[in-house]
């Protein structure tokens, strides 16, 4: 082998494990990222039904704000509907507790 085919093979294996280690990473946040939104959208039900009429206007509210919000910054849609749920679990245990 040339000494300019093993800086080849060298770069490509350089990139490859570049890859790799992006790939795992990615990986991992995308398992956490849609773990902590099936959480919240698990609880979204449980606290809507303890009071019907904060269930229906944070629902109605957040999507609108959440298609708003889309269209403005021109992100994706999940982070924000990650967002959304944050804001609507925490606005209906506010309320909850007002109530309470």
């Amino acid at each position: 082998m040339s000494a300019a085919e093993d800086i080849t093979l060298q770069r490509l294996e350089d990139q490859i494990a570049w890859y790799d280690r992006k790939s795992g990473i990615a990986q991992r946040r995308f398992k956490w990222i849609k773990g902590s939104q099936l959480v919240f959208a698990a609880a979204i039900p449980v606290v809507a039904t303890l009071d019907l009429h904060a269930a229906v206007a944070g629902t109605l509210g957040g999507y609108r704000a959440r298609t708003g919000l889309v269209r403005a910054l021109g992100v994706p849609d999940f982070p924000i509907a990650l967002l959304e749920d944050v804001i609507a679990v925490g606005t209906a245990f506010l309320v909850l507790a007002a109530g309470a």
